[in-house]
């Protein structure tokens, strides 16, 4: 769930420094490891989140790794319309994970 908090909007409020050392730091740990299909298999098969979630949870990874690679400035991480559906998406993705719990 911590790496899900990452793309909280409220960190749009940090300063830009706080902002690119949570996502391009933090983030980017967490979508490589957390947010991996092996990771997320395990959580699926030990009932920790819904199994109609793993694909959406993929989709994030993907989308969340090639905006790393190519909008890694705060104004980007901000205001770019890719990372606003980044961001809606793990909204998604989490809200579906705590109606499981």
């Amino acid at each position: 769930m911590t790496a899900l908090c990452r793309y909280d909007n409220s960190n749009l409020q940090l300063t830009d420094a706080e902002l690119l050392h949570i996502i391009l730091d933090e983030l980017d740990i967490e979508a490589i490891s957390f947010l991996h299909e092996n990771t997320v298999a395990r959580l699926v098969e030990n009932n920790l989140i819904p199994e109609d979630i793993a694909s959406k949870v993929d989709e994030l990874r993907d989308k969340t790794l090639t905006l790393l690679q190519d909008k890694r400035g705060a104004n980007d991480i901000r205001n770019d319309s890719d990372w606003k559906v980044v961001r809606q998406l793990a909204d998604e993705i989490k809200n579906k994970i705590l109606d499981h719990i």
